[in-house]
């Protein structure tokens, strides 16, 4: 699935820049980003942007507190945990991702 998602992604945008920081930031791919742009990255302090942890997490979770703060405050916790989950399950397995879903599903259930 997460291949899928970067191979669609790379048609979408014609720009290899482009779709490879797309991918970072979305999906947490670096691999693909050429060496000048990473060290741009780095050089202004930004390396961290394109690793999907606990920022994307927040802004998934700031998502669904918007949409369904109407309904309960069950519901935002248990639609906070899907969409963390298949953000996970898209974004892949890494070790940061996984402590980070962690973290933000403790604090939300607790």
């Amino acid at each position: 699935m997460r291949q899928g998602l970067s191979n669609n992604l790379r048609e979408q945008i014609t720009d290899p820049d482009r779709a490879a920081l797309a991918l970072g930031f979305l999906l947490g791919e670096k691999s693909g980003m050429p060496e000048e742009l990473t060290q741009a990255l780095r050089a202004a302090g930004l390396a961290h942007v394109v690793v999907a942890s606990g920022f994307a997490l927040s802004i998934i979770t700031n998502f669904a507190k918007k949409y369904l703060k109407f309904v309960s405050r069950f519901a935002i916790v248990v639609g906070s945990i899907l969409l963390i989950v298949c953000f996970v399950l898209v974004s892949g397995f890494s070790a940061s991702l996984l402590r980070a879903g962690l973290a933000t599903c403790c604090s939300l259930v607790f």
